[in-house]
Protein backbone atom coordinates (compact mmCIF):
# COMPACT_ATOMS: atom_id res chain seq x y z
CA UNK A 1 0.00 0.00 0.00
CA UNK A 2 2.65 2.29 0.16
CA UNK A 3 3.27 2.68 -3.55
CA UNK A 4 0.08 4.97 -3.38
CA UNK A 5 0.77 8.35 -3.81
CA UNK A 6 -1.49 10.41 -0.69
CA UNK A 7 -0.68 13.67 -2.31
CA UNK A 8 -2.77 12.35 -5.63
CA UNK A 9 -5.50 10.90 -3.09
CA UNK A 10 -6.30 13.90 -0.89
CA UNK A 11 -6.25 16.10 -4.40
CA UNK A 12 -8.73 13.45 -6.23
CA UNK A 13 -10.86 13.51 -2.83
CA UNK A 14 -10.93 16.95 -2.62
CA UNK A 15 -11.95 17.07 -6.38
CA UNK A 16 -15.03 14.55 -6.08
CA UNK A 17 -16.09 16.60 -2.90
CA UNK A 18 -15.85 19.69 -4.88
CA UNK A 19 -17.62 18.11 -8.44
CA UNK A 20 -20.13 16.44 -6.08
CA UNK A 21 -21.00 20.33 -4.86
CA UNK A 22 -21.29 22.00 -8.12
CA UNK A 23 -23.33 19.10 -9.94
CA UNK A 24 -25.71 20.03 -6.76
CA UNK A 25 -25.60 23.55 -6.16
CA UNK A 26 -29.03 25.23 -6.78
CA UNK A 27 -27.42 27.05 -10.49
CA UNK A 28 -26.23 23.83 -11.62
CA UNK A 29 -28.55 20.52 -11.21
CA UNK A 30 -29.76 20.83 -7.23
CA UNK A 31 -33.09 22.89 -7.92
CA UNK A 32 -34.46 20.07 -10.40
CA UNK A 33 -32.91 17.25 -8.43
CA UNK A 34 -35.00 18.55 -5.17
CA UNK A 35 -38.29 18.77 -7.33
CA UNK A 36 -37.79 15.18 -9.09
CA UNK A 37 -36.59 13.41 -5.32
CA UNK A 38 -40.46 14.08 -4.12
CA UNK A 39 -41.05 16.40 -1.68
CA UNK A 40 -38.25 17.98 0.70
CA UNK A 41 -38.38 16.73 4.20
CA UNK A 42 -37.53 19.79 7.31
CA UNK A 43 -34.29 18.08 7.10
CA UNK A 44 -33.38 18.38 3.57
CA UNK A 45 -34.93 22.18 3.24
CA UNK A 46 -32.64 23.89 6.37
CA UNK A 47 -29.78 21.89 4.43
CA UNK A 48 -27.12 19.04 6.12
CA UNK A 49 -25.23 19.05 9.15
CA UNK A 50 -21.64 19.49 8.92
CA UNK A 51 -21.20 15.96 9.86
CA UNK A 52 -22.44 14.47 6.34
CA UNK A 53 -19.99 16.86 4.79
CA UNK A 54 -17.27 15.24 7.06
CA UNK A 55 -18.28 11.52 6.25
CA UNK A 56 -18.58 12.55 2.62
CA UNK A 57 -15.23 13.35 2.27
CA UNK A 58 -14.09 10.77 4.27
CA UNK A 59 -15.84 8.29 1.64
CA UNK A 60 -14.06 10.09 -1.34
CA UNK A 61 -10.51 9.51 0.33
CA UNK A 62 -11.34 5.73 0.79
CA UNK A 63 -12.35 5.29 -2.67
CA UNK A 64 -9.00 7.29 -4.01
CA UNK A 65 -6.97 5.09 -1.67
CA UNK A 66 -8.70 2.17 -2.72
CA UNK A 67 -8.71 3.78 -6.75
CA UNK A 68 -4.51 4.26 -6.04
CA UNK A 69 -4.10 0.18 -4.51
CA UNK A 70 -5.92 -0.87 -7.93
CA UNK A 71 -3.89 1.36 -9.99
CA UNK A 72 -0.31 0.78 -8.79
CA UNK A 73 3.15 3.05 -8.89
CA UNK A 74 2.78 4.72 -11.88
CA UNK A 75 -0.16 3.77 -13.86
CA UNK A 76 0.13 5.96 -16.79
CA UNK A 77 -3.21 7.93 -18.29
CA UNK A 78 -4.56 4.98 -20.25
CA UNK A 79 -4.52 2.36 -17.84
CA UNK A 80 -5.83 5.13 -15.44
CA UNK A 81 -8.26 5.81 -18.03
CA UNK A 82 -9.43 1.91 -18.43
CA UNK A 83 -9.97 1.25 -14.80
CA UNK A 84 -11.62 3.82 -14.20
CA UNK A 85 -14.33 3.34 -16.68
CA UNK A 86 -14.16 -0.44 -16.19
CA UNK A 87 -14.67 -0.04 -12.20
CA UNK A 88 -17.26 2.77 -13.01
CA UNK A 89 -19.62 0.51 -15.85
CA UNK A 90 -18.95 -2.41 -13.67
CA UNK A 91 -19.12 -1.53 -10.31
CA UNK A 92 -21.42 1.37 -10.19
CA UNK A 93 -23.63 1.32 -12.59
CA UNK A 94 -24.58 -2.27 -12.21
CA UNK A 95 -25.34 -1.20 -8.48
CA UNK A 96 -27.48 1.92 -9.52
CA UNK A 97 -29.29 -0.53 -12.06
CA UNK A 98 -29.77 -3.16 -9.41
CA UNK A 99 -31.06 -0.32 -6.81
CA UNK A 100 -33.59 1.12 -9.70
CA UNK A 101 -34.69 -1.91 -10.84
CA UNK A 102 -38.21 -1.11 -8.89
Amino acid sequence: MWHVNFFAVLISAAIVFVLGGLWYAPWAFGSLWQKASAPLSDTMKKGHRPQVYVVAFIFALVAAVMFGIVLGPNPGIWKGIIVGLSVGFCFVAMSFGINYLS
